[in-house]
Formats: structure tokens, C-alpha cells, sequence
């Protein structure tokens, strides 16, 4: 409740900023302190490359997939008149190259929505075609 309410007051590119620098670090917790922490069997040989990759696509797309939800909420929030165009000022996120229309934030989060569901279905699809069991 209290991180809705600081996203909506603060600027779209602090948020912006903010949900990089947090699935930068989501990811390489999943990467690497968490396969550092977890007790394998010896007998369990190593995964494939394609078995790595589809990892990866995996966890990339279910921490795109969250911070593409709350852009999206964020702009339903700015169209409803929740935010105002001092904080949410898509137009410099536009500014700094972002496809995204002042007016239509909503449409930019659904663009999001959609590129980390694609990478989310690629992960999910070279996990099966890999053959292995997670």
C-alpha cells in the first residue's frame, strides 16, 4: 500500500529506475545466491545450455512481467486523474526515448505487458523443447 502510494508521487522515471535497479537484483539472486545456497545432489549432472537459457527467459519474463503490471497500473492510475502530470510525466520518459504517448500511458504498459509475456512463452518453450525437468 505504502509503495502504490510513493509510485504515484514520485516522477515515472524514478519508477522507471527504480524497477531496473529491482529486477536486476531479483535476477541475480535467482542466479547466483540461490543456486549458492541451495544443497544439490551429487549424483545430478549439469543442465544444458538450452536448459540454462530457458532459466533465464523464465525468471526474465516473470520480473518483466510484474514491473510491466504496475507500469500499466501506473498509467490507469495517471489517465483516471490519480496522478498528475507533475509526477507522472510520461513525457520525459517519452523524452528519453520510450515509445510511450503523454496521453496513452496505459498503451505503453500494455506494450510492456505483451514484450514480457513474448519472453516469458519463448522461456517456457525452450524449457520444454530442452527436455529436462526443471
Amino acid at each position: 500500500m505504502l509503495g502504490a502510494y510513493l509510485t504515484t508521487r514520485i516522477s515515472i522515471l524514478t519508477v522507471l529506475r527504480l524497477f531496473v535497479a529491482l529486477d536486476a537484483a531479483a535476477l541475480i539472486y535467482w542466479f547466483y545466491f540461490r543456486r549458492r545456497r541451495a544443497v544439490r545432489p551429487a549424483w545430478r549432472e549439469s543442465r544444458t545450455p538450452l536448459r540454462s537459457l530457458a532459466d533465464v527467459m523464465l525468471a526474465a519474463g516473470v520480473v518483466l512481467l510484474l514491473s510491466a503490471l504496475w507500469l500499466t497500473m501506473l498509467g490507469a492510475l495517471t489517465q483516471f486523474g490519480v496522478t498528475d502530470a507533475r509526477t507522472a510525466d510520461w513525457g520525459a520518459l517519452a523524452a528519453s526515448g520510450f515509445l510511450v504517448k503523454p496521453d496513452q500511458p496505459v498503451a505503453f504498459g500494455a506494450r510492456s505487458l505483451v514484450v514480457a509475456a513474448a519472453v516469458w512463452v519463448v522461456g517456457f518453450g525452450l524449457a520444454r523443447a530442452s527436455g529436462e525437468r526443471a
